[in-house]
C-alpha cells in the first residue's frame, strides 16, 4: 500500500509542476495584455468544478482546503518568479 501512495505522490508532483508552469504562462499572457494578477471569477469557477468532480462528500472540505492552499501557493510562486 505504501508503494501505491508513493506512486500517487510521484504523479501528483508531476501534475503540480505542470499546473504551476501553465499558471505562469497564463500570468505572463495576462501581464502582456494588461490584466490584473488575481481573477476571483476564475477561482470561483475552479472551486465549483472541484465540488462537481468530488465523489466523496466527506472528503469535500479537505480537498477544498488543499485547493485553497494550491491557489495561494500558485500566486506566491508567480510573484516570486516575477521578482527574478
Amino acid at each position: 500500500l505504501r508503494n501505491k501512495i508513493d506512486d500517487i505522490d510521484k504523479k501528483l508532483i508531476g501534475l503540480l509542476e505542470k499546473r504551476f508552469a501553465i499558471s505562469s504562462e497564463i500570468w505572463d499572457i495576462k501581464k502582456r495584455q494588461g490584466y490584473g494578477h488575481f481573477d476571483s471569477k476564475r477561482e470561483s469557477e475552479i472551486k465549483k468544478n472541484i465540488k462537481e468532480l468530488l465523489k466523496d462528500e466527506v472528503m469535500q472540505e479537505h480537498i477544498e482546503k488543499i485547493y485553497d492552499t494550491l491557489l495561494i501557493q500558485s500566486k506566491i510562486y508567480q510573484s516570486e518568479k516575477e521578482g527574478d
